[in-house]
């Protein structure tokens, strides 16, 4: 029997049953044999039993079948017949005894010789063993009266004999059975290799023999192939397909298993969650949702144009054989266990739920590479699960706790670490990489992080006026009644809404150098004085009034958005005009303006029908639209009457902290229905519909909404009211009906709510696509490969959470992305997916819940841009006197030598916030100019005293910039242990010039390249004052790279931004600029 074990390495159970009478009646069982099996051993229990094997083709198998006698033999009790079924050995030349191959070979040769022969491919086999008396008898009856070598020898240590072994197998000491002759092994460093010797007294026996003697030989391989066990691909595989087997015994019952050898073997486990990759060995009795995690050794596909294997199903059977459950397997990504079923309960659980252990058998079904049907028994378990305690937030349902993110295991008691993060041994605490937080790392860190602020007061309030004959009467109403509007609209909340006001006066192009002169004003009482100096119904300049209608709208704005005194983001600009643009050729450049200010505009046509009397549809009054439409503003036909009276003190507090919550444009207002989502928080919310004779009606969550009957507009064009607290039906969605005679018309509803989203920008220049990015701006950046990403902050939001974000253009929705939760961030959302900005005017909606667990969303107008303005550094987010940093100066003695004391005094204050010595941060200097000095290594730092080394410092002042030669000092000198380099500490060398370009033979853009990628030194390049030559910033940046450039024009600039970029950019972990 114990011949037997090795038939359970790689081995599974393919078939069992048990049949009453095997005697009157034989039992007949199939099996699949799989594209991969060795040899398959069955074993019957039963009264001396028998069997007989089929092949798939239905004829006697003619392979080898290896034998255990019975165990306990009796005609009368059950007894055990074991028996192996393997390929035979390859042909005649070779005798198969048990599980092995043997072949004597007559021909003498040295035991070497001898060795290496067996080992050779065409033998794949090795000198004999002889590890029992049996084996011994039978290689005598082999070789008669022939001396022969045996695989024993000493070659290896001299006096510790060892077998020879197949190859790549571990030696086989000598131990248990031996067949020494009197007195061996002889103690001889010269024999030191085995015979069987016949020649002489004592013959059959062992003898220490010269290894250079030739003799016969015996060699041996296992029927598998050269290896012991199963498992080389392709070596003697069984026929593939459907076996048969008949059994039959003396008297009763008859009981079999058949086990296969094969690469094909399933590793399983219960779970409860389809994505949980860490299985339990047992199932839960009272779960609904018991699933199983297997995968299958031996599936792989040969390449990529060939198919991998499946297991497909999993049959459970109970009791006496019988199936009780079936389910199916589906593939899952990223696991180790690549297959997960269907759940299920477990057999017997609706029958006897009082069940606390239970046993039974699963056969997993597949498919082999080659199209075979394969099969697999395991025993398997259930018990009944009682949980006291959930942790972490988990809930406990039909006896399984149902984890939370971030968490698994029976009670939730174990972290899943993200992101790299390293989970502790006991399975409660996560260690994260540097760019992440959180208890599991789920949070990437803002790094660094920029600062910003997030309020609606300290605005600006900018008013366009045309101030022709026709717009007189608007004129004398603000005049008159502007300085009571403002100061009724700036009280309570919105008391500091306006820091400033711009008023800016514009008429037509023919007396433009007659305009009234544009002002900044910082109070309400200013800003009417500076009106009172317009004359209404009178062009300003003694010329007559033009009779031209069309005015230059667009240059008066974009004159107004281009003042620094303007407050970015969330001003407000008011044009007031009765003409349509005569400029629309800027409308791009005034378009991009408004993206880079963040205003919203609103444009009051006064005292007409339509802008110059050319419609609304006209191009030029549908350019109105394009200014108001895409900043988030609105179209407005007022008389002058309602522009300083009910409709302003209406309108205007609107603007204040509210958000668009929907609206649209459509071109069929037969009948158009706009949805509105009202969250918890919401105060108010306004609605604002324009289009011929609109219509409006509203429908709340209880019903209809009764709207008041008196709009505050009597335009016919423009429908606008405020649903104050008195009408709202509570959160929940809203319904608007909007119906006009023309063809089109346009639909803007604004929510008043504590709840405030800030959207913003920035494109990815992190290795997280933008995870860890805080440098944010209002406009994304078109152009091939500018990657953008959303940020989000939220205001009002504590327990709820941003979800996901959608942009539409003119063909519809163009990107979607999950919004997650980041820390150490001024926007502490962002878009997991980034997005190239093709469309070039766009609606961006950030969707949430809020703490009440409701959703909600908001609405923005975007406009891609084709630059951003460079955000100004953020100050260091680190504690660097803690930081071991060797960092080289690289200063340009070119630059006039007042500017180069401004640079040695930049540096010296640079360092102040640093700890220069030698366990900290280190300091080296060099200057260029038409030749590169090493001004003072690394080494001299060591001991502080970085003032004094700065100031000795000498001006060049010769011409020239040679980088090249910069740069070879730099790897040359600044590499060295001598001088001060050290292995553990980061390096970044630090050039500030101010010249355009290199002024010398070689590259050093690539030089520079080339020391980056070998991780020597990283470089950050600083230009200071005015670059010669147009090209001077974008040598910098690429010699920097990108993120490691910053031009700082001024000293201001260069003390302030300068001090952050360089100081912000050695608090990062890793290499630094490279």
């Amino acid at each position: 029997f114990m011949k037997f074990i090795p038939t359970f390495y790689d081995s599974g159970l393919t078939f069992i049953n048990d049949q009453d009478d095997c005697s009157s009646k034989n039992m007949t069982i199939y099996f699949p044999i799989d594209g991969w099996t060795q040899s398959f051993t069955t074993a019957i229990y039963g009264n001396t039993p028998t069997i007989t094997i089929y092949l798939p083709n239905g004829k006697t198998t003619y392979y080898a079948q290896y034998d255990v006698p019975f165990i306990d033999p009796s005609p009368t009790t059950p007894n055990l017949l074991l028996r192996q079924t393997v390929i035979p050995c390859d042909n005649i030349d070779w005798t198969t005894r048990d599980a092995y191959c043997y072949i004597l070979e007559g021909t003498a040769r040295t035991w070497t010789s001898a060795r290496d022969y067996c080992h050779r491919s065409q033998m794949m086999s090795f000198l004999v063993d002889v590890h029992s008396n049996d084996t011994q008898n039978f290689l005598e009856l082999q070789t008669g009266s022939a001396d022969y070598w045996i695989g024993l020898n000493s070659l290896k240590t001299q006096g510790q004999w060892e077998w020879d072994v197949p190859d790549g197998a571990a030696y086989s000491h000598l131990d248990g059975y031996t067949n020494w002759a009197p007195g061996e092994p002889a103690n001889d460093p010269n024999l030191r290799c085995v015979q069987v010797r016949h020649s002489g007294t004592n013959v059959g026996l062992w003898y220490a023999t010269d290894c250079t003697q030739t003799l016969p030989f015996a060699c041996q391989k296992h029927r598998y192939g050269q290896g012991l066990s199963p498992g080389e691909q392709d070596v003697n595989l069984l026929p593939q397909g459907m076996w048969r087997a008949d059994i039959s015994t003396a008297s009763g019952s008859c009981y079999v298993q058949v086990r296969s050898q094969s690469q094909i073997q399933p590793y399983y486990g219960f779970v409860q969650d389809i994505h949980s990759d860490q299985p339990d060995q047992y199932g839960i009795f009272n779960s609904q949702s018991n699933r199983l995690a297997a995968t299958v050794t031996g599936l792989s596909a040969f390449n990529a144009n060939s198919p991998s294997g499946t297991v497909n199903y999993a049959f459970m059977y109970k009791g006496n054989t019988s199936m009780n459950r079936a389910v199916t397997f589906e593939q899952r990504a990223l696991c180790a266990y690549q297959f997960v079923s269907q759940p299920f309960t477990f057999p017997g659980q609706n029958i006897n739920p009082n069940f606390v252990i239970d046993d039974f058998f699963i056969k997993f079904s597949g498919v082999d590479q080659f199209g075979n049907l394969f099969e697999r028994f395991s025993p398997a378990y259930c018990r009944k699960q009682v949980i006291a305690t959930c942790y972490n937030g988990g809930t406990q349902y039909q006896g399984v706790c149902i984890c939370p993110p971030y968490f698994t295991g029976p009670t939730c008691s174990v972290r899943v670490c993200q992101n790299g993060g390293g989970l502790s041994s006991d399975g409660t605490k996560c260690t994260c990489t540097t760019a992440f937080t959180g208890g599991s790392c789920e949070f990437p860190l803002c790094l660094p992080p920029y600062p910003a602020t997030f309020h609606n007061n300290g605005k600006t309030l900018a008013i366009v006026l045309e101030t022709s004959y026709s717009t007189g009467a608007a004129v004398f109403r603000l005049r008159r009644n502007l300085n009571a509007v403002l100061n009724q609209v700036l009280n309570g909340t919105t008391a500091a809404w306006f820091s400033n006001f711009i008023l800016y006066p514009f008429d037509s192009t023919t007396n433009m150098a007659n305009w009234y002169a544009p002002g900044v004003y910082t109070t309400v009482d200013t800003l009417t004085a500076a009106l009172m100096n317009i004359t209404p119904s009178q062009c300003p300049g003694d010329a007559a009034c033009s009779s031209s209608c069309p005015r230059p709208i667009m240059t008066a704005l974009n004159a107004t958005l281009n003042y620094p005194q303007l407050a970015t983001p969330n001003s407000q600009v008011l044009i007031i005009t009765q003409s349509s643009p005569e400029d629309n050729a800027v409308v791009d450049q005034v378009l991009t303006q408004i993206q880079q200010t963040g205003v919203k505009v609103s444009v009051l046509v006064t005292d007409t029908q339509s802008p110059c009397a050319m419609g609304f549809n006209s191009t030029e009054g549908r350019a109105l639209f394009s200014l108001a439409g895409f900043s988030g503003g609105s179209v407005f036909q007022v008389s002058s009457f309602e522009l300083t009276g009910a409709f302003m003190t209406s309108y205007l507090p609107t603007l204040y902290s509210a958000a668009i919550i929907s609206g649209g444009f459509a071109q069929n207002c037969s009948s158009q229905l706009t949805y509105i989502q009202v969250d918890q928080n919401m105060t108010d919310f306004t609605l604002d519909a324009f289009g011929a004779n609109v219509q409006v009606a509203l429908t709340g969550p209880n019903g209809p909404v009764a709207l008041p009957s008196i709009d505050l507009l009597s335009s016919s064009f423009n429908y606008f009211q405020v649903v104050g607290t008195n009408l709202l039906q509570g959160a929940g969605i809203y319904t608007l009906s909007v119906s006009a005679a023309g063809s089109e018309c346009s639909v803007q509803v604004r929510g008043g709510s504590p709840l405030e989203t800030f959207i913003a920008y920035t494109q990815v220049t992190d290795q997280y696509n933008g995870a860890t990015q805080d440098d944010a701006h209002y406009a994304p950046v078109s152009g091939m490969g500018q990657q953008n990403v959303i940020m989000v902050h939220a205001r009002g939001l504590t327990r709820g959470r941003m979800s996901y974000v959608e942009i539409a253009g003119d063909t519809g929705l163009v990107f979607t992305s999950p919004l997650a939760r980041r820390s150490n961030c001024s926007y502490e959302f962002y878009s997991t997916n980034s997005f190239l900005c093709n469309a070039r005017t766009f609606i961006i909606a950030v969707h949430g819940w809020d703490d009440f667990g409701l959703n909600f969303r908001r609405l923005a107008i975007g406009h891609c841009v084709d630059t951003r303005p460079i955000p100004s550094p953020p100050p260091a987010f680190c504690d660097l006197k803690q930081r071991k940093l060797d960092l080289v100066f690289i200063l340009d003695g070119s630059m006039p030598n007042s500017s180069f004391q401004v640079v040695k005094t930049f540096v010296k204050t640079l360092l102040i916030a640093y700890n220069i010595n030698g366990n900290f941060t280190q300091i080296g200097l060099i200057t260029v100019a038409a030749t590169a000095t090493s001004q003072f290594t690394l080494a001299a730092s060591q001991n502080g005293g970085v003032p004094a080394l700065v100031d000795a410092v000498p001006y060049d002042g010769s011409n020239g910039q040679n980088m090249t030669a910069a740069l070879t000092l730099l790897i040359s000198t600044y590499l060295q242990q001598s001088n001060g380099y050290r292995n553990d500490a980061q390096h970044l060398a630090i050039y500030i010039t101010s010249n355009a370009g290199f002024f010398a033979d070689g590259d050093p853009i690539q030089l520079s390249k080339s020391m980056r990628r070998g991780g020597s030194w990283g470089i950050a390049t600083m230009a200071y004052g005015i670059l010669s030559g147009a090209n001077g910033g974008n040598y910098l940046i690429q010699l920097a790279g990108s993120g490691c450039s910053y031009h700082a024009g001024n000293p201001t600039d260069l003390n302030t931004n300068g001090f952050n970029f360089l100081q912000s950019k050695t608090c990062f972990d890793g290499h630094l600029c490279q």
